[in-house]
């Protein structure tokens, strides 16, 4: 698959490169520009994890906590802190891995709780602590903790708290809705171009 990509390369303030390449989107035979958008994909875990730090900068959470402090009834948030959330070591599965989540669940918008109902009775796959293993399932719970204690929206809270002061303008979640304007088509390769997203 053809490389596609929108680069800038600045030095001093100066920009020696603003370019697209490649297509944002094959169908309609659009061609990526500067000002193309991407999706970050599992990139989004560090703003996840940014935005946990922060509250915990704030003295409303600490990483040690258990789920249940935040999120009272999920199965074993006794035994589950948000450290071994952070890190991978919760034990808890990964969504994108349950049968039939590429045919059904990811093409259809689904609420962070909507989320948690689908992962949060499913056994763990170890003790939590005992062994890491890659999971998006924990990010959707920490997400649904930020929402809680901040008391906005998760999106919310990135672009106010994160974005906002870092002047990323034209960075943000996008909640599969909303219409985002030079936005690139998603596309993965099974011996052909797929369209994803």
């Amino acid at each position: 698959m053809a490389k596609s990509m929108s680069i800038l390369v600045a030095q001093h303030g100066r920009i020696l490169l603003s370019e697209g390449y490649g297509m944002a989107n094959f169908e309609h035979n659009v061609p990526n520009s500067p000002k193309t958008k991407f999706r970050l994909g599992s990139l989004t875990k560090a703003f996840t994890a940014m935005a946990i730090l922060q509250l915990q900068e704030q003295g409303k959470l600490n990483i040690q906590d258990y789920i249940s402090q935040h999120l009272e009834d999920y199965p074993n948030g006794l035994l589950i802190s948000l450290h071994h959330l952070l890190s991978n070591s919760s034990g808890i599965p990964d969504y994108p891995g349950f049968p039939s989540y590429w045919e059904q669940t990811q093409r259809f918008y689904s609420t962070i709780e909507e989320t948690i109902q689908m992962i949060k009775d499913k056994p763990l796959e170890f003790t939590p602590g005992e062994e890491h293993r890659y999971s998006s399932s924990p990010y959707i719970l920490m997400s649904a903790i930020i929402e809680k204690i901040s008391g906005i929206s998760y999106g919310e809270y990135i672009k106010e708290r994160i974005c906002r002061p870092l002047h990323l303008e034209n960075t943000g979640v996008e909640d599969c809705r909303t219409i985002i304007k030079n936005l690139a088509s998603g596309y993965s390769v099974c011996k052909e171009k797929i369209h994803t997203e």
